[in-house]
Order: C-alpha cells, then sequence, then structure tokens
C-alpha cells in the first residue's frame, strides 16, 4: 500500500487553471516571403479556431486577455524575446500552439518556419525549437502544454526527451507536447484552404467542439488524444503524437460538449465527502492505490460504483494515515456501495452485487446446514421411534378394534360388558394417542422447511428478500437436504398404516421426485426414470401413464435445477446438465433454456473480447433453435460479434482473418447495410 502524497510536494496537475496567473501563446505562419516555402492560408484558419475554442466559455474557458495571437510573425530574435518574457510570467498553465510549415536543421533538430524564414539559413532566421524548450525551462508555471501542428513536429518530443533515451519522459516537469506527425503533415489541398482549417488542428478542433460521450465534465488532454488518433485514421491522415510528464497530461483542459450529468449517487457524494474532510484529491487519491487516475475520477463522478475491492483499499488507507473511520461509518459506507451496485444502470455492476450476496448466502446456508448435521442423527432417530410407536399403536388399535367385534357378535356373554367398556376406552385413548403421534411425525419431517436455527434462517431471509429475483434460503436448504433413500420406505410404512392420509402420499412423491433428481445428476438413468414414475403414480393430481411421462418430467426438472439452483455455477456445469437433460427430453423447453443460457455465456465471453468463444457459443444455439424469431436475433447477434472480430483483427493489421470475418458477418445478416459497407472497407485494405 503506497502512503498518501504530501500535499505541499505533488502538483496537482488535475486542477483546473487559475487563467489570471496562465498565458496561451498563439503562433501561425501562413505567408512566406520565400518561393521555397508554399503558401499555406489554412495556417489562418487554424490560429482563429484555436482562439476561438480557448475562449469560448463552454469550452476552454479562457479570458480574452490571456491569449496571445501572433500571426504570420518575423524577425526571430524579437520573437524569441516576447516568448521568453510571457513565459516568466506565467505561473499556473502555459500553453504555446504553433501551426505552419516546419524544417529540419543539419543537425536533425526541428526548426518552426516565420514569414521572414530562409529555409537555407533556417537556423538564424527560423524559430530553432530548442528556444521554445528553453523558454518552458524557465517559466515557473505549473503546467506546460505545447501543440505543434507542422511537419515533423514530432523532432519537438525528441528535443524534450533525454539525449540518451529518446523514448523515455521529458526533461521539463509539469509538460505536455502533442504533435501532428513525425514525418510531413497532411497538407489541404491550395485551393481549398481559404475555407478550412489544416487537417490536424481542424480534427482537434472538431474533438473539442463535439466532445466525447460517456466521459467526464472536464475532458483532460489524456482523454483527448486517444479520440484525435482515431479520427486522423479513419481519414488516413497521419499518426499524431503525445509525450507527458508529471501527470500533466491529466490537465483540464476543455469542457466535454457531450457531457451528461452522472445521475445523483448517494454512495459518490459520500465518497467525495470522505475525502474532501481529508484534504485528498482524487489525483493523489489514485496514486497512492495504484489505480490508473481516470477510474477513481468515474468513481468519484458518480460514472461507476466504486466496488467492494476499492472501498476497502481506500478505508485500510486512511487506516494506515490515523484518519480512519468508525465502524458504524465503514458499514454506512459499504450499505451505500452495495444499493449502488444493485440499482446501477450497468449490468456488470448488477452482477457484482448478485454474486457478492449469493456468497453471503452461501456461508449462511453452510453455516444452517452446521447445525443440521449437528442434529442430524437425533432426528432421524426421533422420526424412526415415531415411526414405530406409531406401528404399535396401529397394532395395539386393531386389536382393540378385534375385541369389540368379538364382544358385539356375542352379547349374550354379559359378564364380558365390563371388559367392552373399558377396552372401549382403550380404543379411544390410543385413537388420540395415534393422532398425536402422527402430527409429531409431521412435524418432525417438517423440520428442513423451518431449520433448527430460527435467528439464521430470519437474518438470511432479511438479506434475500434485498436482492432482486432471488430464492428464499428456505428454499435453498430444503434443496440442500436431499432426502436419504431409506426416507421414501418410511413414508410408505406410514401410507399403510393409513391410506387415506394424504399427507403420506405427499411427502412420498415428494421425496420420489427428489431421488429421482438424484439418480439424475449422478447420470443413473434407471433409477432416476423408475423413481420418477413412483412419484408420478403417488401423486393424486397425475391420470396418465407414469412410466411414459416420467422421461419428460426428469428433463423439466433438471432443467428448473438449472435455472434456479445453478444459476451462479460456471457455465460448463450448466451445460453438462442441460446437455443430460436432453438426453431425456429434447423438448421445445429445453431447447428454449439452452438457447437463453448459451446467449448469456456468449454475451460474457463477447464483453470478455473472446469473440470465437461467442461466436461458437452462439453457433451452438443456432443449431438448436426452433423458432423464426430466435434464429433471426441469433443470426444478428453472430453478425455484431464476427463484425467486432473483423474490427479487431484489422486493428492488429491481421487483414486476412478480418476479411473471412466480416464476411460470415454479411452471410448471417446479409441486409444490414452496415455490415456490407465495412465489408467493403475491410476489403480495401493492403
Amino acid at each position: 500500500m503506497s502512503e498518501l502524497p504530501d500535499c505541499s510536494m505533488l502538483p496537482d496537475y488535475s486542477r483546473l487553471p487559475d487563467y489570471s496567473r496562465s498565458r496561451a501563446i498563439l503562433i501561425g505562419t501562413g505567408t512566406y516571403r520565400s518561393e521555397d516555402l508554399p503558401q499555406l492560408p489554412a495556417a489562418a484558419n487554424s490560429l482563429t479556431g484555436m482562439r476561438e475554442v480557448l475562449i469560448d466559455p463552454q469550452l476552454c474557458g479562457w479570458p480574452r486577455e490571456r491569449v496571445t495571437t501572433l500571426l504570420d510573425p518575423t524577425g526571430m530574435p524579437v520573437l524569441v524575446q516576447e516568448l521568453r518574457r510571457l513565459a516568466r510570467e506565467t505561473e499556473d498553465v502555459l500553453l504555446v500552439y504553433f501551426v505552419g510549415h516546419g524544417l529540419i536543421l543539419p543537425r536533425g533538430q526541428l526548426c518552426l518556419a516565420l514569414t521572414d524564414t530562409l529555409p537555407e539559413h533556417a537556423d538564424v532566421t527560423g524559430l530553432d525549437y530548442v528556444r521554445i524548450r528553453e523558454a518552458l525551462l524557465d517559466s515557473r508555471a505549473r503546467v506546460k502544454i505545447v501543440i505543434l501542428d507542422c511537419c515533423y513536429a514530432g523532432r519537438a518530443i525528441e528535443a524534450l526527451a533525454p539525449a540518451a533515451d529518446l523514448a523515455g519522459t521529458t526533461q521539463i516537469r509539469g509538460a505536455y507536447t502533442l504533435t501532428a506527425s513525425d514525418r510531413a503533415a497532411h497538407v489541404v489541398p491550395l485551393a481549398e484552404q481559404a475555407e478550412t482549417a489544416t487537417s490536424f488542428t481542424r480534427e482537434l478542433l472538431g474533438l473539442i467542439r463535439d466532445g466525447v460521450t460517456d466521459a467526464p465534465e472536464w475532458l483532460t488532454l489524456g482523454d483527448l488524444y486517444p479520440h484525435l488518433r482515431g479520427r486522423l485514421e479513419q481519414l488516413g491522415l497521419p499518426d499524431p503524437n503525445q509525450r507527458n510528464s508529471d501527470t500533466a497530461e491529466l490537465f483540464g483542459f476543455t469542457r466535454n460538449a457531450a457531457h451528461r450529468p452522472a445521475p445523483h449517487s448517494p454512495y459518490a457524494v459520500q465518497l467525495n465527502a470522505v475525502l474532501a474532510q481529508r484534504g485528498v484529491t482524487a489525483v493523489r487519491l489514485a496514486e497512492a492505490l495504484g489505480q490508473p487516475p481516470q477510474v477513481v475520477t468515474g468513481y468519484l463522478l458518480g460514472k461507476r460504483a466504486a466496488p467492494r475491492e476499492f472501498l476497502d483499499g481506500l478505508l485500510d488507507l486512511l487506516d494506515a494515515h490515523g484518519h480512519g473511520l468508525d465502524e458504524e461509518a465503514r458499514a454506512a459506507l459499504h450499505a451505500l456501495r452495495r444499493e449502488a451496485q444493485r440499482t446501477s444502470p450497468l449490468a456488470a455492476e448488477r452482477i457484482v452485487h448478485l454474486e457478492e450476496t449469493i456468497r453471503e448466502l452461501r456461508l449462511l446456508v453452510g453455516d444452517v446446514n452446521r447445525q443440521l448435521a449437528a442434529v442430524q442423527h437425533t432426528r432421524v432417530a426421533e422420526r424412526a421411534l415415531a415411526a414405530g410407536e406409531v406401528a404399535r399403536m396401529a397394532r395395539l388399535l386393531a386389536a382393540a378394534e378385534e375385541t369389540r367385534r368379538l364382544l358385539q357378535e356375542r352379547p349374550e356373554d354379559q359378564g364380558l360388558a365390563p371388559q367392552l367398556e373399558g377396552s372401549q376406552a382403550d380404543i379411544d385413548i390410543a385413537t388420540l394417542e395415534l393422532r398425536l403421534l402422527r402430527k409429531q411425525v409431521r412435524t418432525l419431517m417438517e423440520s428442513a422447511e423451518t431449520g433448527p436455527t430460527g435467528a439464521v434462517t430470519g437474518e438470511a431471509r432479511a438479506l434475500v428478500h434485498g436482492a432482486d429475483g432471488q430464492e428464499d434460503l428456505v428454499v435453498l436448504l430444503e434443496r440442500a437436504l436431499e432426502p436419504a433413500p431409506e426416507e421414501a420406505g418410511l413414508w410408505q410404512e406410514l401410507i399403510a398404516l393409513d391410506p387415506g392420509l394424504d399427507d403420506y402420499t405427499d411427502g412420498y412423491a415428494h421425496t420420489m421426485r427428489l431421488l429421482a433428481r438424484s439418480a439424475a445428476l449422478a447420470d443413473r438413468r434407471g433409477p432416476a426414470l423408475s423413481r420418477m414414475a413412483a412419484a408420478l403414480s403417488a401423486d393424486r393430481e397425475f391420470t396418465g401413464d407414469g412410466r411414459r411421462e416420467a422421461p419428460r418430467r426428469v428433463a423439466v426438472m433438471l432443467a428448473n435445477h438449472v435455472a434456479d439452483d445453478l444459476r451462479d455455477r460456471p457455465f460448463s456445469e450448466r451445460a453438462e446438465v442441460i446437455g443430460r437433460a436432453r438426453s431425456y427430453d429434447d423438448g421445445e423447453d429445453i431447447r428454449k433454456l439452452m438457447v437463453s443460457l448459451w446467449r448469456a455465456e456468449a454475451a460474457e465471453r463477447y464483453l470478455a473480447r473472446r469473440y470465437e468463444d461467442a461466436a461458437g457459443l452462439l453457433e451452438e444455439a443456432l443449431q438448436v433453435a426452433r423458432s423464426a424469431r430466435a434464429r433471426v436475433t441469433l443470426r444478428q447477434e453472430l453478425g455484431v460479434v464476427y463484425s467486432s472480430h473483423a474490427i479487431a483483427c484489422t486493428n492488429s493489421r491481421d487483414t486476412v482473418r478480418a476479411r473471412l470475418l466480416i464476411h460470415q458477418a454479411v452471410e448471417h445478416n446479409p441486409d444490414d447495410e452496415e455490415l456490407r459497407e465495412l465489408r467493403k472497407k475491410i476489403a480495401s485494405l493492403p
């Protein structure tokens, strides 16, 4: 666990600018006196566009007086003096932007062309980038940003890097450099330049004005870069470059035009309150926890619910530095976390909540099962004793009934009248005892439904009722207590004693169904079918042929087992049970459940970018599905998976495989215009 950085030692680059101590210097050269340098009218448009987004109060928000614009400057010495003066006066954010021609000096360094620059004497008439570097080094600015839109601008990154390691971080602390290209930049045709900006700046300004969906209110330079690179790549323009030091890329460069306020999250509000009370910023927290700053910022903005691991790490960190929370406050934060995950619009977060709830349920069920096991022997012994008492009392009752019958047949034997009265009293007592014993047996048989530990069951019930769509713990416990085969024999003994009592018949049918499921799960087909047939024969509501119906009932019971009991088990385990259910009955309901299960697992594999696995599962589901609607849906989903895989292969330069995959996507969705257009683009790649 990292220590919290000293607030006085670590600059906070994510803090918004103090514009009264900041300066933006915009330089653009579009007019050149030398015939060796082509005119560049688009540079003036780029300069104007950059100034507009900087001073736009809805975007960057710079005051007009803090933005210095230099169009077609001349006289390198005077310009260098002005740059140095403005840089030394800047204490917060220093921004330098240049658009125009870039030249390479004899020693390989970058030189920015001015209006009066002579290419053959560029070292004394042009702006050597080393001079800009020196001005940055002399500045006390907290954040230093350089944006270069010119040929060979990537050489500026080399100028900022240590000589022994051009790929290392810049030597200038708090600096961020964004360049158009390492090589010759794209030049807009001269006839079009009067109406447009340069290619690089045009896309940068377009990105700033459009914003980025699903991103924070303020966009950092690090946020903008991947989207800018993507826009340029789509147009076939040169790749840009960036270089950063001391997390300067986290500087809030512009408001996000596409930002939509995050929904109110009590959890995020409370997290921010805890951090604010202790003077900890998102950047410092990210560094201390070893998390990406963008991820931490998303948690604090309420974009996503900070997971248990993040919250536990934060609480441990506060404890380690003497700022810990008491148990009540910690519990309250975790309660807010769970509620945020439970109600999250993101399916992944709701799944995390369900998985955590299931883990806690398992612990509770395990605790109850251990307590049940402790009394199991006593319970079995009591049931056996009760059954024996029932049998004994039944025999006593039968003997008493026989005595009464004989006495009634011989009423002339008046000497036996007192015995008759005594026997009738014994019969009444025995009947009452038999009823009481039957009640005791029913209570013992139902003990699995109530559980021996009411406190634990109540706690588990309250926990489950807080989670949507989950079963009551009573059901989980009932299924955890699979009956032993001897229990069926006990039910049969009770039925023999009193065939007319429905409770005994229902208990026997229920026990045989559970025993049939156990046999099916153990791949014992014969016992599974015979037990299910016996259960159907005992079922008062079933009137058909039990042996013919048994396979379908076993299949349905296994399918319900997958849907109800195995929801949190690995896919392979659920798939095995579904396959076993189909071996008993390959009906429509079983196939629908299989298609649903395969689709859900394919979605998980797709989100994890395991495209081959996802496609394989959907292809299997397509072979099983019978309804036309389901097959259309599966083909659409296969089109999405194959096209996503094709795009991934295109990005990794595997165009041969990409063409094969996009062809498969179109085969499944031949009427999809977007897929056919994507196939054309991929087919045109080298």
